[in-house]
């Protein structure tokens, strides 16, 4: 039975026949593809490896938006809130204003 490094290396050289295999085998269909189809493919996969690229930026700005979404919420909470408390405050000193001007009325 044949040891680790004979199996390995047997392994590895057909790994190697495989990949020349392969790239024979590229090379023989873009020869069998016309030159102008050729171009047009490479113009195509250029151009999807672009918008890949302005897609995956895009996504991460994305990203960044609705984490600075997120914090306009929390932001805007917080505003609510101290608003709510604003319009209490107002409305007690408001209640406090009728009270004082109606003593000051009685008294005349």
């Amino acid at each position: 039975m044949p040891d680790l490094e004979d199996r390995v290396s047997k392994l590895e050289r057909k790994v190697a026949m495989l990949e020349l295999l392969r790239v024979r085998d590229e090379r023989e269909a873009e020869d069998r593809i016309p030159p102008v189809q050729m171009q047009n493919l490479r113009d195509v996969n250029e151009t999807i490896s672009i918008l890949l690229g302005i897609v995956s930026s895009q996504d991460m700005d994305i990203k960044t938006m609705r984490e600075s979404l997120a914090d306009v919420k929390n932001d805007l909470g917080d505003v609510e809130h101290r608003l709510g408390r604003l319009e209490t405050k107002v409305d007690e000193n408001t209640a406090l204003l009728i009270q004082i001007l109606e003593r000051l009325s009685g008294k005349s």
